[in-house]
């Protein structure tokens, strides 16, 4: 979590340094580099004069945000839907699946996670065939590489993540204290126990669902949510309202500790997007920690023969 802060933090630099974004001297703003946020500054008319130019490098999403025209009642059908209606079923699913196991039927690992793919993979599906029915590209949705500096720090800071995670797991796989020490924060979390791997099979399949919530929840919430909900509103109250979703949609982690860091790193995410105006990089940050954390815990409960 604090390498996902310190992302941001670097993103702020670069975005300050990549686009100038506040000029003193003029009290103007200029925000042609920070992405989506552009669109809702012009529509909202705080940008000062003469500093809002058409150019051909503005990703495509900010001018879509400003024009409340574009969005259809097919968009505001799937942000009810993704906002609302998936966290909804995805709590009543979890209620039932607790109700069974008090009657004593366990569900696989394995079967959770072919549900959890199939519930994310289904509404994820239906919005881009609703995206190209209408006529939109992906770089609408902040699927961009801008090559701003805002982008490559990004990315650097997501490889230097990986590189930690890899030896966090070096050090777990080299000593019992360091492994113990891991798992030490899943006692007394049966929701996060109930969705951990025990067997090879189940953590390759584990990975697998990671690549598929990093690609689908950065879409629809990050990319889908903020762009719908910003036609009505500021962008940041966009990106609270998606945020929340997020958050409600994995409830099924039962305690407070494991609800409070996924909004945290629901919100390092939404400021990746908004500060990078990149998808892409979210969705990179998103896969490499959901993947990093399934290792550690994984080789955590090998060391001390957990593991099946």
């Amino acid at each position: 979590m604090m390498t996902g802060l310190v992302v941001c933090v670097l993103m702020v630099i670069a975005v300050g340094i990549d686009g100038n974004v506040l000029n003193a001297n003029s009290m103007s703003v200029d925000v042609s580099n920070i992405g989506i946020l552009q669109g809702n500054m012009v529509q909202d008319g705080i940008t000062g004069e003469g500093t809002f130019e058409a150019a051909d490098t503005e990703p495509a999403l900010v001018d879509t945000v400003a024009h409340n025209s574009d969005l259809t009642s097919i968009d505001i059908g799937l942000v009810i839907a993704i906002g609302i209606l998936f966290p909804l079923v995805g709590w009543v699913l979890h209620k039932r699946e607790q109700a069974n196991k008090a009657r004593g039927i366990i569900t696989p690992i394995t079967t959770k996670y072919k549900h959890s793919a199939l519930m994310l993979w289904v509404p994820m599906i239906i919005l881009l065939a609703a995206w190209w029915y209408q006529g939109r590209g992906l770089d609408m949705l902040g699927l961009i590489f801008t090559g701003t500096l805002a982008n490559w720090i990004g990315l650097v800071v997501i490889l230097i993540l990986s590189g930690l995670y890899s030896m966090q797991v070096f050090r777990v796989r080299s000593s019992v204290e360091v492994a113990e020490s891991v798992l030490k924060p899943l006692e007394g979390q049966e929701g996060l126990n109930d969705i951990i791997p025990t067997t090879k099979r189940e953590y390759h399949m584990f990975l697998g669902l990671s690549v598929t919530a990093g690609i689908t929840e950065e879409i629809m919430f990050r990319g889908f949510m903020i762009w719908g909900l910003a036609h009505y509103m500021p962008v940041w109250a966009a990106a609270i309202a998606s945020l929340m979703s997020f958050t409600l949609a994995h409830l099924y982690q039962q305690s407070v500790n494991a609800i409070v860091r996924v909004f945290l790193m629901g919100l390092v995410l939404t400021l990746t997007y908004l500060l990078s105006g990149s998808l892409i990089t979210a969705i990179i940050l998103h896969i490499a920690v959901d993947m990093g954390s399934g290792a550690l815990f994984w080789f955590a409960r090998e060391k001390l023969g957990g593991n099946q």
